[in-house]
């Protein structure tokens, strides 16, 4: 089952730039938090919405029934 777009095209370039600042966080600082389990939370999250931002779809989008994406190229 390959699954369709769900997200405006600007949508996973945000989700994908704060992907990156959560993985950072969990990985690389200790500005959050010190706590290995808020760590391991923060990479969690990061990598998950990094992989909908990458494909496009996004799982929550469709468990709720929302779909931001417009198959007209001339929309932004």
């Amino acid at each position: 089952m390959k699954k369709q777009r769900n997200m405006h095209r600007v949508a996973p370039i945000f989700r994908c730039l704060m992907d990156f600042v959560l993985i950072y966080l969990g990985l690389g600082t200790d500005v959050l938090t010190s706590d290995i389990l808020s760590k391991v939370l923060l990479v969690a999250v990061g990598v998950f919405t990094l992989i909908s931002g990458i494909t496009g779809h996004c799982s929550i989008y469709h468990i709720a029934g929302f779909n931001t994406y417009k198959n007209n190229p001339k929309s932004l």
